[in-house]
């Protein structure tokens, strides 16, 4: 509840709720099929003060705690998939640059970042052991140099930075700050096209013999698990996959009591009711998840949940639920998105596993 930079930290989920509600909702629908978010949804963002929100004070920004940040994903989340997910980006960029940058390179691009007059997109979840690395980087005469490639990149065309992850053949890692952009030696695919979030500007990359001057690049040790790093716990009940499921189940709950309210059956009420209070039961799943497993199993309830209650508002909806503009059908292409995003062997077996179990008695002959 500190005071920071005129801003309380507790008043930053209301931000986000307002931004959500006044900014971001009013096209979410238009956004998440063009070309890529508006500027001007995170130049709100900027305004609201979220875009620090994983920067030091000494920076501009306003070092929230792990529960604030939660909140104000899940409410942007709920205004707009497209732009929660480059949000989470960015701020995970900053965070990266926080902890491990040297001070010159944290001073001379948090504040940018802070302020949104630059937004910074990342490829690290190519990190892998040098021998399976897809990207790995070497040393040159004052520079790192990448070569490679990184299947899935968000943010061309809207993020004006980059961070390009590598491995290295010392076991560490290394990630270099460019600008988001084509040139000789990066390559970018065409955007991909999606069933959903189309306006993140997905690509796919290519470095070849990339050289990174040393000042613009941080450096660090892996985990002591020879795991992928998005293979954590931490990973496994990604902050944001979590906040968009509980997202994508309050919105649908919402779309279920407003039809109720107009009279199209109590029955809908009855409805979102019963998965509010599933809502509840993952939420202290989730919360006393201690090990890997748990926590596999956990999110694989929340992937369920999300794409039960999306599927009913849609089902509740009537024919309008197969429009592509249907916010009850963007719900649910974003509930199949998570369900696959950052997806781990394990974590895939307890989704079908959870989704597959018979619900019918089965015959006996």
């Amino acid at each position: 509840d500190r005071d920071v930079t005129g801003v309380q930290t507790c008043a930053l989920p209301i931000s986000a709720n307002q931004v959500a509600k006044s900014v971001l909702a009013p096209r979410a629908n238009d956004t998440d099929q063009a070309q890529i978010v508006p500027i001007e949804n995170f130049q709100g963002l900027a305004k609201a003060g979220l875009l620090g929100l994983t920067v030091p004070l000494e920076f501009g920004g306003t070092a929230a705690p792990p529960e604030i940040i939660f909140e104000c994903k899940k409410a942007i989340a709920r205004g707009c998939g497209a732009t929660a997910f480059l949000f989470e980006r960015h701020l995970l960029s900053c965070a990266l640059v926080a902890m491990k940058a040297a001070e010159v390179l944290k001073r001379r691009v948090l504040p940018a970042f802070v302020a949104g007059t630059r937004l910074c997109a990342r490829s690290t979840s190519v990190l892998a052991p040098w021998k399976s690395a897809s990207m790995r980087a070497t040393n040159g005469p004052n520079s790192i140099v990448f070569d490679g490639t990184a299947p899935w990149v968000s943010g061309l065309g809207l993020m004006t930075d980059l961070l390009v992850g590598a491995s290295r053949c010392d076991g560490t890692y290394v990630c270099a700050l460019v600008p988001f952009k084509p040139s000789r030696r990066m390559k970018l695919s065409e955007p991909q096209r999606l069933c959903v979030m189309s306006a993140t500007g997905t690509v796919s990359l290519t470095c070849s013999k990339l050289a990174v001057a040393e000042e613009s690049c941080i450096f660090w040790q892996p985990p002591r698990s020879t795991a992928r790093p998005e293979a954590s716990t931490e990973a496994k009940s990604s902050m944001l996959r979590v906040a968009t499921c509980e997202a994508v189940v309050e919105e649908a709950c919402s779309i279920l009591e407003i039809k109720a309210a107009a009279g199209r059956g109590e029955y809908l009420t009855e409805a979102a009711h019963a998965l509010r209070g599933d809502l509840s039961h993952c939420r202290k799943r989730q919360q006393g998840a201690t090990t890997d497993a748990a926590a596999e199993e956990a999110t694989a309830a929340y992937h369920e949940l999300a794409l039960r209650s999306a599927q009913v508002a849609v089902t509740a909806t009537g024919s309008s639920g197969i429009r592509l503009e249907n916010a009850a059908q963007r719900l649910l292409r974003e509930a199949q998105f998570y369900a696959v995003y950052l997806q781990t062997g394990g974590l895939r077996a307890h989704t079908v596993t959870l989704m597959s179990q018979p619900r019918y008695e089965r015959s006996t002959r």
